[in-house]
C-alpha cells in the first residue's frame, strides 16, 4: 500500500520498481498497461507456475531418500524424554498443550506400529503433528517442539539431506501464500501503485 515506501520492505520494492522502470523492463511496461483484475490474474498464475515446479523438485528430492530407515527407538525416546520435561516443569498444566499432546500420540502410537519406518514415514507423522490446532502460545510451543523432534529424526537419517530438500520448499510455499493473499485481499492496484510512485517522486 505503500505505507512503507521509504524503508523497510516497502523501500527495497520500491527500489525494484526504479530499476525494472530504469532497465526497460518488458514486464513493468506490460504491467503499467494492466488493470487491476489483470494484474491480480498474472500474479495469481506466476504462484501456480512456481509453485508447480517448487513442487516437482520437492517430490524428487523427497524421494531420493524416502526409502532410508530412521531410528525408530530413538525418536521415541525422544518423544518420552520431551514429555516427561513437560511433566516435571509442570508446562502441562495448561488444557491446550494437553490437548496437543494427547493428539499426537495417537499418531505416534501408529507411527510406532510400523516395523521399520522410513524418512518417508516420518514425513507423514511430521506433517500430521504440524496439522494439529494449537489455538494458544503454550499449545503452539508443545506442537513445535514434538514438531521439531520429528524432523530431527529424519535429519539424522539422512545426515542432513532431508532439511536440505525441507526449507528451500517450506520457504518458497510461505512466500506464495503470502503472494496469493495479496493478490486476492488488495483492492485497486492500480491506484495503490500510482500512490507509492508519487511517494518516491520516480520518473517510472
Amino acid at each position: 500500500s505503500g505505507a512503507g515506501a521509504t524503508s523497510g520492505l516497502g523501500k527495497d520494492i520500491v527500489s525494484d520498481v526504479k530499476d525494472a522502470g530504469a532497465r526497460n523492463s518488458k514486464a513493468f511496461k506490460a504491467g503499467q498497461k494492466m488493470s487491476d483484475a489483470e494484474f491480480a490474474q498474472t500474479m495469481n498464475n506466476k504462484v501456480a507456475d512456481i509453485k508447480s515446479a517448487a513442487t516437482e523438485k520437492f517430490v524428487s528430492g523427497k524421494n531420493a531418500i524416502g526409502n532410508k530407515v530412521v531410528d525408530k527407538a530413538g525418536l521415541l525416546d525422544d518423544y518420552q524424554n520431551a514429555y516427561a520435561g513437560h511433566v516435571s516443569s509442570g508446562g502441562l498444566v495448561n488444557e491446550e498443550a494437553n490437548k496437543v499432546y494427547k493428539a499426537a500420540e495417537k499418531l505416534i502410537r501408529k507411527f510406532e506400529k510400523i516395523k521399520s519406518p522410513t524418512v518417508s514415514d516420518i514425513d507423514m507423522l511430521k506433517r500430521n503433528i504440524g496439522n494439529i490446532a494449537a489455538d494458544t502460545n503454550t499449545a503452539l510451543q508443545a506442537r513445535t517442539e514434538l514438531y521439531n523432534i520429528t524432523k530431527n529424526a529424519a535429519d539424522l537419517a539422512t545426515g542432513g539431506e532431508y532439511g536440505a530438500v525441507m526449507e528451500p520448499f517450506t520457504e518458497t510455499m510461505n512466500a506464495l501464500v503470502d503472494m496469493g493473499k495479496v493478490s486476492k485481499t488488495a483492492p485497486d492496484w492500480s491506484a495503490q501503485t500510482a500512490g507509492v510512485l508519487r511517494k518516491v517522486k520516480t520518473e517510472f
